[in-house]
């Protein structure tokens, strides 16, 4: 996907998995089944586990799992695994811990998503912004100039940073803009 981020991290491994990420399919291993119910799986030793994907984690001498999704908007957008070299019994409670941190990450990811998303589509607005002949002189809702295109700068001489952040009432081009105006529409 375009709007990719992927988090790796890991604590306490003989292996490293973050230089060589795992990629696993929905629906492939214990981790693709759990993006795909969105339920948590809690597992013993994995050794026997015909479900597991990653051969590395018997080689960990992994003796327990809990898998939790983590959740953004509604969907899963991956997987919170705790693993135990040692036999362990996750308590409910314990579960329900997981479960509150793999959202609170879930959603941090996705924000960290969006914000990535909106900064390229705001990269792009503003390069079809500066590429048109057209002066472009832009407010935001309380009418303070927040762009100024390359065209418009040409055009009424100005220099954006100087009127960045400026009300469009105050500015000291309009009797400028105003001249032009009057003049274009007495030829018209």
């Amino acid at each position: 996907e375009a709007n990719e981020l992927v988090l790796y991290a890991q604590r306490g491994w003989r292996y490293d998995f973050t230089s060589q990420p795992m990629r696993i399919k929905i629906g492939e291993g214990i981790s693709g089944t759990v993006v795909r119910t969105g339920d948590v799986l809690v597992t013993g030793d994995v050794s026997q586990d015909e479900r597991l994907y990653v051969p590395a984690f018997v080689q960990e001498g992994i003796k327990a799992m809990a898998l939790v999704p983590m959740r953004a908007r509604g969907r899963v957008i991956g997987v919170l695994s705790v693993m135990s070299r040692s036999q362990y019994q996750f308590s409910k409670g314990e579960v329900s811990v997981l479960q509150v941190i793999a959202d609170q990450v879930g959603l941090a990811l996705d924000n960290a998503l969006l914000v990535d998303s909106i900064r390229a589509q705001q990269g792009r607005i503003e390069a079809i912004l500066h590429a048109t002949a057209d002066a472009i002189i832009a407010t935001d809702e309380n009418g303070n100039i927040n762009l100024v295109n390359q065209a418009a700068e040409a055009l009424f001489g100005l220099r954006t940073e100087e009127i960045l952040k400026t009300p469009l009432r105050e500015a000291v081009f309009l009797p400028q803009i105003k001249d032009r105006l009057g003049t274009a529409m007495r030829h018209s």
